[in-house]
């Protein structure tokens, strides 16, 4: 470029293809010359393909259609409607991400689609449950060169009080660990986080990590396959790892797959029946799971998971006792 001039021009149009045109609506070269007055820019023809063609040497390609008179557009737009819609209602629906960020992230995504595009979005549903946290983003920022170098970070960790304050945990515990991943599970996001002083891991939701910071702390790389953990991870509660055997009615059969997929091998199977082996986390998610097909099915082993149950469901019966 020449001069700013120049610059202002080839950003002008840069802007025109960007907005108001795409696979579907083409834009003749008079309409280009009158968008650019529209700019405060007055260009010639000639100058105008010059300019295109300064943005196709950019790799911003123009494409170049007849229709009479020469239309041109720009169809190489960073999404198309179809993962506009996907993306954005992930992070609408979302509770990790604050009211702030989704409409930071929304708007970004927007601005990249042509007005036609735009156009075809559909309302979008705003989770109910938004975080407060507003570094939702911030943390991962700097979780991200933590992991890669495998330092040590700090951090505090809180819940929300029922008027909806922050509650920090034990005490406002300063936490010290080593990332080693970030997932998603259910529409939240966790850091999987390395305890030196306990030993293994652990999952921390992002949007409830506060005053997060890097260490100059770097530690001794563990081996670590998150595919492993997160196998044993049921709904991001890690703990204890057994085997679970339990005989399930054969109506069973897709809860039981959509719950644990592979991580699981049919030992017996019947025409009403079948008993699954499943490799998995006993927490208080896998008894509530337990307890929501209680009818459906019957644990075989091992006796503490029985044992577990058992004592909740007299905890039950005594608690609504008729009195």
């Amino acid at each position: 470029m020449e001069n700013r001039k120049e610059l202002n021009v080839v950003l002008c149009l840069y802007r025109i293809f960007l907005e108001k045109t795409d696979a579907s609506h083409v834009i003749s070269l008079a309409s280009l010359i009158d968008e650019l007055e529209n700019c405060g820019i007055h260009a010639e023809r000639k100058t105008v393909y010059k300019y295109m063609q300064a943005l196709n040497d950019y790799g911003f390609k123009i494409h170049h259609v007849r229709r009479g008179k020469p239309h041109f557009y720009y169809m190489e737009h960073p999404y198309t409607l179809s993962e506009a819609v996907v993306l954005i209602d992930h992070i609408s629906s979302s509770p990790a991400f604050s009211s702030k960020e989704t409409d930071l992230l929304t708007n970004k995504i927007k601005s990249q689609l042509s007005t036609y595009q735009a156009e075809h979005l559909p309302h979008t549903y705003y989770a109910t449950s938004k975080t407060d946290n507003d570094a939702f983003l911030e943390n991962i920022e700097t979780l991200l060169p933590a992991i890669a170098s495998c330092t040590a970070v700090e951090f505090q960790y809180y819940d929300l009080t029922i008027d909806k304050k922050r509650k920090y945990r034990k005490n406002d515990k300063i936490y010290h660990l080593t990332p080693y991943a970030i997932v998603s599970s259910q529409g939240k996001y966790y850091a999987v986080f390395y305890d030196e002083k306990h030993k293994g891991f652990s999952n921390y939701r992002l949007d409830k990590i506060d005053h997060i910071r890097i260490t100059d702390e770097k530690t001794k790389p563990i081996p670590f396959s998150l595919e492993e953990h997160m196998k044993t991870s049921m709904q991001m509660y890690h703990g204890k790892t057994a085997t679970v055997s339990i005989e399930f009615n054969a109506s069973m059969a897709n809860p039981v797959l959509e719950q644990f997929g592979d991580n699981m091998i049919i030992s017996k199977r019947t025409d009403t029946t079948f008993i699954a082996n499943i490799k998995t986390t006993l927490s208080p998610t896998l008894t509530s799971w337990l307890i929501q097909y209680h009818e459906q099915l019957h644990i075989l082993r091992p006796q503490s998971l029985i044992k577990e149950m058992r004592h909740i469901a007299l905890e039950l019966l005594e608690k609504y006792e008729e009195e």
